[in-house]
C-alpha cells in the first residue's frame, strides 16, 4: 500500500509539471480512456475533449496565469485494491499582466484513480478553486 501511495503522489506531482511546462500532448497519458477533468475549464472527458481542455490551459498561460506553477501539498491518499482516492491542496502562482508574480489561485483537488497495466491513472480529477 505504501508503494501505491508513493506512486499516486508521484502521478500528482508529475501531472502538474507537465501542465506547467506546456507539454500538453502528454496530458492524456495521466487519464483512463474515460477519465474526466472537472474544473475551471469545464467538465470534459480528456481523451475526447483534449483540444478544448488544452485551449483552456493555454488561455490561462497566455493571460493571468503566465509562467504558472502549481504547488501541491497536504495529500491524503486512500488505496482500496485497484482503486484509490486522493485529496490535495494546491497553490498556483503566476505572472500577472502587470509583470509581477503573485498567487493566482488556491484550492483543492479531489481525485479518483484506477490501477491500469501502465500504472495509476485519473478516472476523475475535480478541481475546487477557493472562492469560485
Amino acid at each position: 500500500m505504501i508503494d501505491d501511495q508513493r506512486d499516486i503522489a508521484d502521478l500528482l506531482y508529475h501531472y502538474f509539471q507537465i501542465v506547467d511546462d506546456g507539454l500538453d500532448e502528454e496530458i492524456p497519458s495521466f487519464f483512463t480512456e474515460d477519465g474526466v477533468f472537472d474544473g475551471i475549464t469545464g467538465r470534459m472527458v480528456i481523451h475526447q475533449d483534449l483540444d478544448k481542455f488544452v485551449a483552456g490551459i493555454k488561455a490561462m498561460r497566455d493571460g493571468a496565469f503566465a509562467h504558472m506553477r502549481h504547488f501541491t501539498s497536504d495529500m491524503r491518499i486512500s488505496v482500496n485494491g485497484d482503486t484509490a482516492t486522493a485529496r490535495s491542496c494546491v497553490l498556483v502562482t503566476g505572472k500577472g499582466t502587470d509583470g509581477s508574480f503573485k498567487i493566482a489561485a488556491t484550492g483543492k483537488f479531489l481525485d479518483t484513480l484506477r490501477r491500469t497495466p501502465s500504472g495509476w491513472k485519473f478516472v476523475e480529477r475535480v478541481a475546487k478553486v477557493d472562492g469560485a
